[in-house]
């Protein structure tokens, strides 16, 4: 017959062992985790009870100190997020000032840059730099940036009459004209979206010689974004706008 193992019912320190069974099975009925056997065991054993003591202190402290970490690490992030939407929202401020002020450049940058700091999450950089980049004939890219922004279901109204203002630029009268009518189904009464579907059919009435001369117009010549900012230029500015939206300088009173 196998010799049977006896086992010793105490840790080496004097501790009474607990069987994690019954320790899981407490704790799931809510119930102390300990027996009152075990309790008792405690009391009588000053030397295994004081070792049980500084182990219920030690873990509260480490509990404590997990819970001051987990607040601390709460606060830091939420910290970090204003911080974020600040600086946000400084470039948008930036580009705003700067389209108020016919700055279209700036403007564009401003934008650019919010576009790039929000990885194009946030559908208002890519609407206002539409508007920028009509102004600065920058056309393709205002077909872009309204596309995107018409995809993100963020102001659509407004979003569709910027890209009628693009497709008419580059003389596609026929899609401006579709593109304005689908614009003035959301906004019937708005005057600027009116008025530029008067422009479209103004120009699609125009005859042959009159829609050529309009073409061939070297003011109405669109521009690309690489010609419009020398090399490195764009990411320069974007980088100034940008330090200029995280350390924004405060006005002296």
């Amino acid at each position: 017959m196998a010799a049977t193992s006896s086992e010793s019912t105490t840790t080496s320190s004097g501790h009474p062992k607990i069987d994690p069974t019954d320790f899981s099975n407490r704790l799931a009925a809510g119930k102390p985790p300990l027996a009152s056997a075990d309790l008792l065991s405690l009391i009588n054993n000053p030397t295994a009870f004081s070792a049980f003591y500084d182990t219920l202190r030690d873990d509260r402290e480490v509990a404590l100190e997990q819970a001051n970490e987990q607040e601390t690490g709460v606060s830091q992030t939420i910290d970090e997020f204003q911080a974020e939407e600040a600086i946000i929202s400084n470039l948008k401020a930036l580009g705003n000032d700067a389209f108020g002020r016919e700055e279209w450049k700036k403007a564009y940058i401003a934008y650019e840059a919010g576009v790039r700091r929000t990885n194009g999450a946030d559908p208002v950089f890519k609407l206002n730099r539409a508007a920028a980049a009509l102004k600065l004939k920058l056309f393709d890219q205002a077909l872009t940036d309204t596309q995107d922004v018409i995809y993100a279901d963020f102001n659509v109204s407004k979003a569709l009459f910027r890209r009628a203002q693009a497709q008419q630029l580059l003389g596609d009268w026929t899609s401006a004209s579709r593109t304005i009518e689908i614009a003035l189904g959301m906004v019937p009464t708005d005057e600027k979206v009116l008025a530029e579907k008067a422009e479209i059919e103004r120009l699609m009435a125009l005859d042959h010689a009159a829609v050529n001369a309009w073409l061939e117009d070297p003011q109405r010549r669109p521009c690309a974004v690489h010609e419009m900012f020398g090399e490195g230029e764009l990411d320069g500015s974007v980088a100034v706008l940008t330090q200029q939206a995280e350390d924004p300088i405060t006005p002296e009173a």
